[in-house]
């Protein structure tokens, strides 16, 4: 997976990791607050949406500065990477959206 761009909205709270190159993407409400990027050709990870990050995510939101946002990048590009694997059996954008919006 490419690296992730991390911008930090301070006034909404909200932060965007996003691969760089990543332009459309297919998002889905992943959770609370939080929506998963997939990339529409590949469908692998794109990338994230959290807003109320500070809420969610209270320890890496000490991490939002300039030259701290490695860590925010190394985490997000984790948690990518396992979902990719996850969802890398499904082939069709059918199957995929069929199995993100199942409900449980």
């Amino acid at each position: 997976m490419a690296h992730l761009t991390i911008t930090y909205d301070t006034r909404r709270d909200t932060l965007y990791a996003v691969r760089r190159g990543s332009h459309t993407t297919l998002n889905f409400v992943w959770g609370i607050d939080e929506t998963l990027r997939l990339d529409p050709e590949t469908l692998e990870v794109a990338g994230w949406t959290v807003t109320n990050f500070s809420f969610h995510y209270p320890k890496l939101a000490r991490y939002t500065g300039p030259r701290k946002r490695w860590f925010i990048c190394a985490f997000f590009e984790t948690r990518s990477s396992d979902l990719s694997r996850l969802l890398s059996p499904i082939r069709s954008r059918k199957t995929l959206v069929d199995f993100l919006t199942a409900e449980a």
